[in-house]
């Protein structure tokens, strides 16, 4: 079962890490809990170039090593039924990080390209739904080497 307390603080952990290694060519700020509600959590503001405004993101640190990246498509799913759209759908970032911790690597990927992505996905790809305390959410099971190919860049953490 999916213990949301211990997930958010393995995620916390996962965000410094990844706060880190982008650290070097973004200036971060942690974003207000009224964006974080929208699937944003930091801002990155590129320190050298032209581009002066921030772009939104929105990271996920994954602990387990499957094989696959679980993109969830659905976060409350009650009685057998949706309920409440997953953060594929709902997330108003440009780029979402991915970060599977046992595999040390991040994958940066368009949220535009990721859901054009997703639409073959539903297809090709295994669903699975995650148990919560009172409910479930449910998600694509997509294997990395698709998902690198859906990725705009990827990065080896140690």
């Amino acid at each position: 079962m999916y213990d949301f307390q211990q997930q958010k603080q393995l995620g916390l952990d996962g965000e410094e890490r990844l706060d880190f290694l982008f650290s070097r060519w973004y200036d971060i700020k942690e974003v207000p809990f009224e964006l974080q509600k929208e699937g944003i959590d930091r801002f990155y503001i590129p320190k050298r170039g032209e581009v002066t405004f921030p772009c939104l993101i929105e990271y996920k640190t994954d602990f387990h090593d499957t094989g696959n990246v679980f993109i969830e498509t659905h976060s409350v799913i009650r009685q057998g039924r949706p309920d409440v759209r997953g953060w594929l759908y709902t997330s108003k970032a440009d780029w979402l990080i991915y970060y599977l911790v046992l595999r040390e690597t991040a994958f940066v990927v368009d949220f535009g390209k990721l859901k054009m992505s997703a639409q073959e996905w539903t297809k090709t790809c295994q669903r699975r739904d995650c148990k919560n305390k009172d409910y479930k959410s449910s998600g694509l099971l997509v294997p990395i080497p698709v998902f690198q190919l859906a990725s705009h860049a990827i990065f080896n953490i140690k």
